[in-house]
C-alpha cells in the first residue's frame, strides 16, 4: 500500500512490528524481503515518485573541508560525469531524496569488496570488519539471484580470464584484476518495486515523510518513536517493535545527531563516533599506459549488451608487504589522431541532425574533405573489426581506497532546512597515510609491468595530497560497525550499541571502503540483516 501523507486531511500515527526509514535501495530491498510475510511493515520515504526540487533542497550541506567537485553546497555539484546521461532536472545532484533512491540516477556497477577489505591491517589504523569477507558471501549470492546477476557475473569472470591469458597476465600474482560489472539500462528501484510494494498487504509505504527525530523510551535503551514531518506543516508519528535506518552515508548520522533531546550528543554517541571516520573513494586520471604487444581494447566487453570492465590492483600479499591500501585503477583506450579525427566529425554531424541547423554544414565538409585518408583507412579497418590497431595508448583512471580518518566527518551546523532540523557540515579529510599509500601502490605497479615487459606506464610528478582526485560521492563510514562500543556505532549484527531495536543499514556502517562501489555491499549487508531479524530478533515475539 502507499500513501502519500501529505495530503491526509488530519495528522494521525503509524503502527507496526518493523519502520523502515528511507526507500532508496536498501530501505527498498529490506521491505521486499519481508513483503508477505507474517509482520506489518511501514517504509518512510521523504519523496515522492518524481523528483521535486523543494524537498531535494532538504540534502543541502555545508562543505568546510576538501574541496568536493568545486562547489560549497554538496547537493548542487556540477560536471558530474556519471549523470552526463541524465534529464536536466537531475544535473547537478550526487545523491536523491526520492523514491528509489539515488538510483534514479545511478550508473548501475556492481563490484564486491575484497576479502582483505574486511581484515584488521595492522599498517592502517581503525581497519578491520567485526565480520569476515566469507561470511558476507552466502549474501552477496543471493542477491546475484535476486538481481538477475549471477549468470552475467559468470560470464565476466570467464571473458576476463580469457583476456588476461591472451594478454600474458594470467600467471602474474603480483597483481588482480577487479571487475566491475555494469548493467546498460541501471535497476531503477523506483521504476522496478514500486507496483510491487503498492500491491503488498503487509508493507505500507508512507512518502512525502520526512523523518525529524527519534526519541527513546524512559530508560534511553530502545527507540520509542519516531517524528515524521511533511513540507504541509503536517507532524506525525511512526510507532513500531523495530527501527531499521535506510537514509544513506550521509544522513543516518544527521537523523542520530538531531535526536538529542535525551541524550545530549545524540542517539549511539557515547563515544563520540556518529559522524566520524567519513570516507569516498578518491578518484581521478593519472599516468597512461603504453603496451609493448599491440594494443587490444579488453577493457569493455559485452553480452546482451552488458558490460564490464577489468583492471588492476595488487594482490593481498602484494598490499601487505608493501603497506599500501587496496587501491585499483582502470583503463580508457585514446586513439591515434586520425581515429580522433573521424570521432569529432561524427559528434559535429551528430550536432547538425539534432539542432537542425544545416548551415553549419560547410566547414564540416571542408574537414570531412581534409580528413578523406583518416576516414577511408578507419572505415576500411573498421569492417575488419581491427579497430584496437588505433589505440595509441591507455589513460589510467584510479579508484582509491581511503583510510579511516576520525577527523574526516560530518557535523551539525546551526542552520536549519525549511523542516527545523539543522543541517550537516562536512569536513572531508585526506591523511598523509592515503597520499603514501598511492605513491607506494602506483611504483610497484610500474615495477611489475617493467620486470614481465608488459607495458611502461608514464606519469608526471606525483601530486601533493592526491590533489588530482575527486570524491565518487560514494559516502561511508559515519556510523561504523565496530567489535564494541569504543570503536563503532553498531555491532556486527547492524544493532546500533545500547539501543535495543534501532539497526543501521547502507553504507554508513563501513568500517573501511575498500575501492569498490558501494551498492553490491550496502545491499548484502542489508540481506544479511534482514535474515537475522527473521530467524532470531522478530520471530521471538
Amino acid at each position: 500500500m502507499l500513501i502519500d501523507v501529505s495530503n491526509l486531511s488530519e495528522e494521525v500515527d503509524f503502527n507496526s512490528d518493523i519502520c523502515i526509514i528511507g526507500g532508496g535501495a536498501v530501505g527498498i530491498d529490506i521491505a521486499r524481503f519481508f513483503n508477505t510475510k507474517k509482520y506489518s511493515v511501514i517504509l518512510v520515504e521523504s519523496g515522492g515518485f518524481d523528483f521535486e526540487k523543494e524537498t531535494q533542497e532538504l540534502y543541502e550541506i555545508e562543505n568546510i573541508g576538501r574541496n568536493i567537485r568545486g562547489n560549497a553546497t554538496y547537493s548542487s555539484v556540477e560536471n558530474l560525469s556519471f549523470n552526463s546521461h541524465l534529464d536536466e532536472q537531475f544535473q547537478n545532484e550526487t545523491r536523491i531524496r526520492q523514491f528509489g533512491g539515488t538510483t534514479n540516477i545511478w550508473s548501475g556497477k556492481w563490484k564486491m569488496l575484497d576479502p582483505i577489505d574486511f581484515e584488521r591491517r595492522e599498517w592502517v589504523p581503525n581497519s578491520g570488519w567485526p565480520i569476515s569477507y566469507h561470511e558476507l558471501v552466502p549474501y552477496y549470492q543471493e542477491i546475484a539471484q535476486n538481481y538477475n546477476l549471477l549468470d552475467r557475473q559468470q560470464f565476466l569472470k570467464q571473458s576476463c580470464l580469457s583476456e588476461l591469458s591472451e594478454r600474458d597476465f594470467e600467471n602474474i600474482k603480483h597483481l588482480n584484476y577487479p571487475i566491475y560489472h555494469q548493467e546498460k539500462t541501471p535497476t531503477n528501484f523506483n521504476i522496478s518495486f514500486r507496483d510491487e510494494l503498492h500491491k503488498s498487504r503487509n508493507v505500507t509505504v508512507l512518502i512525502k515523510a520526512n523523518a525529524f527525530c527519534l526519541n527513546l523510551s524512559q530508560n534511553c535503551n530502545s527507540i520509542q518513536e519516531l517524528v515524521v514531518k511533511t513540507l504541509t506543516n503536517k507532524k506525525f508519528c511512526v510507532h513500531a517493535k523495530i527501527y531499521i535506518l535506510a537514509c544513506g552515508g550521509l544522513e543516518n548520522a544527521r537523523l542520530l545527531l538531531v535526536s538529542n533531546n535525551q541524550i545530549s550528543q545524540g542517539i549511539g554517541n557515547i563515544n563520540d563516533l556518529v559522524g566520524r571516520f567519513y570516507m569516498d573513494h578518491p578518484k581521478g586520471k593519472f599516468g597512461i599506459i603504453k603496451f609493448f604487444k599491440t594494443n587490444q581494447n579488453f577493457i569493455q566487453k559485452s553480452q546482451n549488451e552488458e558490460f564490464y570492465r577489468t583492471g588492476f590492483s595488487l594482490s593481498s600479499q602484494e598490499q601487505t608487504f608493501y603497506q599500501t591500501l587496496n587501491h585499483n585503477f582502470f583503463m580508457q583506450p585514446i586513439f591515434d589522431i586520425n581515429f580522433q579525427a573521424v570521432l569529432s566529425l561524427n559528434k559535429k554531424f551528430r550536432k547538425i541532425r539534432k539542432s537542425r541547423n544545416y548551415q553549419e554544414i560547410l566547414p564540416i565538409l571542408k574537414d570531412l574533405v581534409f580528413n578523406l585518408n583518416s576516414l577511408v583507412n578507419f572505415y576500411t579497418e573498421n569492417k575488419k573489426n581491427d579497430l584496437n590497431t588505433h589505440i595509441s595508448h591507455y589513460e589510467i583512471t584510479h579508484y582509491l581506497e581511503q583510510s579511516p580518518n576520525y577527523n574526516s566527518r560530518v557535523f551539525l551546523s546551526e542552520n536549519k532546512d525549511i523542516l527545523g532540523m539543522r543541517k550537516l557540515i562536512l569536513n572531508w579529510q585526506l591523511s598523509a597515510l592515503d597520499t603514501n599509500s598511492f605513491i607506494k601502490f602506483f611504483k610497484r605497479i610500474q615495477e611489475i609491468f617493467n620486470i614481465f615487459e608488459l607495458g611502461e606506464i608514464i606519469s608526471n610528478k606525483f601530486p601533493e595530497n592526491l590533489d588530482f582526485c575527486v570524491d565518487a560521492s560514494h559516502h561511508m563510514g559515519t556510523t561504523r560497525m565496530g567489535f564494541t562500543p569504543k570503536d563503532g556505532v553498531v555491532d556486527a549484527n547492524c544493532q546500533v550499541f545500547g539501543v535495543g531495536n534501532l539497526f543501521i543499514a547502507g553504507s554508513s556502517v563501513f568500517p573501511t571502503g575498500g575501492n569498490a562501489n558501494p551498492t553490491y555491499t550496502i545491499l548484502a549487508l542489508a540481506r544479511r540483516m534482514s535474515h537475522y531479524l527473521d530467524s532470531l530478533v522478530l520471530s521471538k515475539w
